[in-house]
């Protein structure tokens, strides 16, 4: 591929994570290369994750009329689903998996990419819910549902392509050109997203605040922030010797405040 790009082997699948935008076209193309050359054995399965230029595609359900400007730039794609925004925001994941090496069913593979997605989801403080007869991820608030994480799939001799679509910070006037999109639906959804960004960054930075700490009173935080130790991860870079040289402490509980800030690290699969 002729993409800034960083790849990576694990256990024997290719991880490929572009850092430049990627057309769609050409995405499609490398996936359909790589299926082949999955099924002949000539090559090991893929995960690939990018962003694309703005584009609209339509999988195997899409009507032309639900398309209110048909003069962006769109494709039909061989996927199933609906109409699909793809641009800059939205990360995307296409996997190229042979199912004859696991399980054959299309409907748990399904199943575990929402799993995933929802996994996914949970790391970054956000509750992703499946909705039964509604295909994909979505988000619950006091104001009712929205979707975060779209699926589009296809399979050929049991090797997938296509895949998830995760909108992390989209531009989400481009939904304006999709039926059922209109501007207050559109300036409804940035709300919400906007109080729901808000809400799970308070969280963080509660659970990331040295008065989250037990073992460290009022005067210690004061004293470490004089040496611009203000959070959990600041702590996390600090041996026991420096801590000590900061506050009065005795080593044990200076070892276990250490360690508790670096929880995080030993977390991460």
């Amino acid at each position: 591929m002729n993409l800034t790009e960083v790849i990576i082997l694990i256990n024997e699948i290719e991880w490929i994570t572009s850092n430049s935008l990627v057309e769609y076209d050409f995405a499609v193309s490398e996936m359909k290369k790589r299926v082949l050359e999955i099924k002949k054995n000539s090559a090991c399965e893929m995960i690939w994750l990018l962003e694309h230029n703005s584009i609209f595609t339509a999988g195997t359900s899409a009507k032309l009329e639900d398309l209110k400007n048909s003069n962006v730039n769109f494709l039909y794609t061989g996927r199933g689903g609906q109409w699909t925004w793809h641009g800059p925001g939205q990360r995307v994941v296409y996997l190229m998996l042979n199912l004859k090496n696991r399980l054959q069913d299309v409907k748990a593979y399904v199943y575990a990419l929402e799993e995933l997605i929802i996994l996914t989801l949970k790391d970054f403080y956000v509750d992703g819910v499946r909705i039964n007869g509604q295909p994909g991820v979505w988000v619950k608030d006091n104001n009712g549902c929205d979707k975060i994480a779209a699926l589009g799939i296809r399979i050929s001799s049991w090797i997938t392509f296509h895949g998830i679509s995760i909108n992390v910070n989209p531009d989400l006037d481009e939904f304006n050109n999709i039926d059922d999109f209109d501007d207050d639906l559109i300036e409804e959804l940035r709300k919400r997203a906007t109080d729901k960004i808000e809400s799970n960054k308070a969280i963080i930075e509660k659970e990331n605040s040295l008065s989250s700490i037990e073992e460290l009173s009022a005067d210690n935080i004061k004293k470490l922030s004089k040496h611009n130790i203000n959070n959990r991860e600041d702590l996390a870079d600090l041996s026991v010797d420096e801590l000590l040289e900061m506050i009065d402490l005795s080593k044990d509980i200076a070892g276990k405040i250490i360690m508790d800030a670096r929880e995080p690290w030993f977390n991460q699969e």
